[in-house]
């Protein structure tokens, strides 16, 4: 199994996963042609995407899934509230997919040599979930846009090989920064979005020597840096004595493809 990140933070997130020959999308939050064109950059054609997977109905998560769909015949997956919920301007998945697929929080899909099984968090939308991904063995959790990782959440968070963990903001640039106090409020609340803290504090409380990537995803231009976002859980993972290839996701940058089955680098 490998993984990529094509565009993580409040501009739009998509993350591509593939193992065998099938390649999978989690989130599509960017226009269907900027989509095609980051999966270009990483030597994917759209046409091998073999479905989408949603997390949440937010426009930085799904505004490009429905024309994708589209144009390359390609199934989206999400829960009911996911795939039937407007957002703003932007008209429910349902509307104009070309197929769509309703999701249980713990039911296996299997879409070729990937299995897929959505668990709820907690965000301020219709069902949002996250997800865990296995092949031969291995195993990829995506937990994103959560404003706390609740006692089921964080059960599904164990075990993992890999990880794209939400590092959102950091809570002082949050609180002196130009939001308007309704929107720190939402940030920091428990249906918002986890800081740097609250996922380093999810990671001590999920590790296992078993872990060998760790992304943060989702970060704020505002409230945020990649570096502060680094250094923070540099350091958690230091106190662990975790060997753990440590990544930032950037919103205008594709990452670099991470094997599975490779060591990860020292």
């Amino acid at each position: 199994m490998r993984l990529v990140s094509l565009a993580s933070g409040s501009k739009g997130n998509a993350y591509l996963v593939g193992a065998n020959g099938t390649s999978v999308l989690f989130d599509a939050g960017l226009s269907g042609r900027e989509l095609e064109r980051r999966l270009q950059q990483v030597d994917v054609l759209p046409s091998q995407v073999a479905a989408i997977f949603l997390t949440h109905e937010h426009a930085d998560h799904m505004k490009g899934a429905a024309i994708f769909s589209r144009r390359h015949e390609t199934p989206v997956y999400g829960s009911e509230g996911t795939l039937s919920t407007p957002c703003g301007r932007y008209r429910a998945v349902s509307a104009g997919t070309e197929r769509i697929e309703v999701l249980t929080a713990g039911a296996p899909v299997v879409v070729g040599g990937l299995t897929v099984r959505a668990f709820a968090t907690s965000h301020d939308a219709s069902d949002p979930m996250g997800y865990i991904v296995e092949s031969a063995g291995l195993r990829l959790v995506i937990a994103s846009d959560t404003g706390t990782v609740t006692p089921s959440a964080m059960e599904s968070l164990r075990e993992a090989d890999a990880m794209i963990l939400e590092s959102n903001h950091c809570p002082e640039m949050l609180r002196v920064g130009p939001y308007p106090i309704w929107l720190k409020r939402r940030i920091a609340g428990d249906q918002g979005h986890l800081s740097n803290q609250q996922a380093g504090h999810t990671v001590v409380n999920v590790w296992s020597d078993r872990l060998r990537y760790l992304l943060l995803g989702h970060l704020s231009e505002q409230n945020n840096t990649p570096r502060v976002a680094f250094e923070h859980m540099r350091d958690v993972l230091g106190e662990l004595n975790a060997a753990v290839d440590l990544r930032v996701c950037r919103q205008n940058e594709v990452g670099r493809w991470i094997d599975l089955h490779e060591e990860p680098q020292k």
